[in-house]
């Protein structure tokens, strides 16, 4: 095994054929900081290196079997002695030995004779020039060890690119990101084969001829073959003109995207909550608002029914049983119809105001919208209107109240005829589906209605439609589109009530790029019923 020179003394090797020019070289040389060998041919000098590397050799060219050209070939063929610094001492001194002496690989030549104080000024020149190199690759071989160690150790994907964006190195990381197997694996690869980026990563850093950093988010296939998303950081590596390559640094983001969307989904669902919450308040803000209003209203039922109804009986005998003049004929008439009207309106609040209970039954939809269509059947056809039925087949039957559910349709089916004057039509459909997503959104609490399908009832008209300004106020108790005298204004907060009461809902629209109306009812049907 080949031994090393110690650090405090630097190792001289001389090779000359001649004695006398050893012995002057050694005098002239000696110091306690040098060690001194001494070959007398060139094939000594050679198993003397593979023994002990010297810092520097002084070279003889002209020599019996090897000469100095040889040995300096031979020593220049091998990696572990090409780089031991070498000078030629020959008495050839024509320019043109010098020049083949250089070029043959030896940093100096010095003409024999030569001057004592020349020689040892440029050894000590070389040896200290030899020291500051082996310095320098010793300090290289630190850092770079150094920094496959940081490499190696980040984790963070990391991979240098040459300047067509194929990949030269890439740390243990960027192997675990890419599945690759081994750094080997990667090496040659064109980067943008690997990440899914908008934009390729030669085009980014063509753009400028500055080395800044370019941030992109770009994905990959991960495990399970879905996409991994990532974190990129790119950064040309400038040289003399152009840029050299790049190093690319990459971070796998899917963890703090997951956790994004899992804040977002969280705050989705705090907005829903708050959303539930206040439409709860709401609810609970309109029940007693409510009950406020079916108390008085129950109170004054109760208090104008008798009055109303000996005003009744006493109009009725008059007309039938006294004598009178056409006047008291049409005053009498006249009286009859108020009381009728006032009689309908005190019917309509003993309604709003009652705690309904509902008899719940099995009811089959399809008939009981023929039997209310029957009860209007007269109106339409003197209004001239026409009405088409599309009722779905093998509906579900849901327990619902027959009477109360009737009275809704056939209010529903009066507002509509009413709308349309004359000369128009009315559609009726059900079906049993899905509520669609847009639909929904008219439904304030649309979370029990929203993942099942739906019994729909959907009424439609081509009459006026509906005032923008009065959508809002379509239910509130005693408002009405009507003229004065033909309306109480109960009508749809009775009949959504009654809806409500089914654990349904009752919606009111303009019809969207139609003329006309519709009454969409949304009733849920529970799994036994619906088999």
């Amino acid at each position: 095994m080949r031994n090393t020179p110690a650090e405090a003394q630097s190792c001289i090797l001389m090779v000359d054929d001649n004695a006398a020019n050893l012995g002057i070289l050694s005098a002239t040389l000696n110091n306690p900081q040098r060690r001194i060998l001494a070959a007398t041919s060139g094939a000594e000098a050679l198993s003397i290196v593979r023994e002990v590397l010297p810092d520097l050799i002084l070279l003889d060219i002209v020599m019996p079997g090897m000469s100095g050209f040889d040995v300096i070939r031979e020593l220049k063929s091998n990696p572990g002695t090409a780089d031991v610094p070498v000078i030629f001492l020959s008495a050839l001194s024509h320019p043109d030995d010098v020049v083949d002496g250089l070029r043959a690989g030896a940093l100096d030549y010095i003409v024999k004779p030569f001057n004592a104080e020349e020689v040892e000024a440029r050894v000590t020149n070389h040896l200290r020039l030899r020291k500051l190199e082996l310095q320098r690759e010793k300090q290289n071989a630190r850092l770079e060890l150094l920094n496959d160690r940081v490499l190696q150790t980040m984790r963070e994907a990391v991979m240098g690119l040459d300047s067509e964006g194929r990949i030269v190195f890439a740390n243990q990381a960027a192997v675990e990101l890419l599945r690759a197997g081994d750094a080997d694996a990667l090496i040659g690869v064109y980067c943008d084969s690997l990440l899914d980026s908008k934009e390729p990563i030669d085009h980014m850093l063509k753009q400028t001829g500055q080395p800044a950093v370019h941030h992109f988010e770009a994905q990959t296939r991960g495990d399970n073959g879905e996409p991994l998303p990532l974190e990129c950081s790119v950064a040309a590596v400038q040289g003399k003109a152009d840029a050299q390559g790049s190093v690319l640094v990459v971070r796998d983001i899917s963890e703090r995207v997951k956790a994004a969307n899992a804040l977002r989904s969280a705050h989705d669902k705090v907005l829903q909550s708050h959303r539930a919450l206040q439409q709860a308040q709401e609810k609970l803000i309109q029940a007693a608002r409510m009950e406020s209003v079916g108390q008085l209203a129950a109170g004054v039922a109760h208090e104008t029914k008798n009055p109303l109804a000996i005003i009744q009986l006493g109009v009725e005998y008059l007309l039938d049983n006294e004598p009178h003049n056409e006047t008291d004929q049409q005053v009498l008439e006249d009286i009859a119809e108020a009381v009728r009207r006032a009689d309908t309106v005190v019917k309509g609040l003993m309604d709003f105001a009652r705690e309904s209970r509902i008899e719940a039954q099995a009811v089959d939809i399809n008939r009981l919208i023929e039997t209310s269509l029957s009860l209007i059947r007269h109106e339409a056809r003197s209004r001239d209107i026409k009405v088409h039925s599309r009722l779905a087949d093998k509906l579900p039957k849901f327990m619902a109240d027959k009477d109360k559910i009737s009275q809704v349709l056939v209010n529903l089916l009066m507002n509509a005829t009413q709308s349309i004057g004359k000369n128009g039509e009315i559609d009726i459909i059900t079906c049993y589906e899905k509520a669609s997503r847009e639909l929904l959104l008219d439904v304030p609490d649309k979370l029990h209605l929203s993942d099942r399908p739906l019994l729909q009832i959907i009424i439609q008209d081509n009459g006026g439609g509906i005032a923008e300004h009065d959508l809002r106020r379509l239910f509130d108790p005693f408002f009405t589109t009507k003229p004065v005298g033909e309306g109480t204004g109960l009508g749809l907060s009775v009949s959504r009530n009654i809806v409500q009461m089914h654990g349904g809902w009752l919606l009111l629209r303009n019809r969207s790029q139609k003329q006309g109306a519709e009454a969409i009812l949304l009733f849920p049907v529970e799994e036994n019923q619906a088999t």
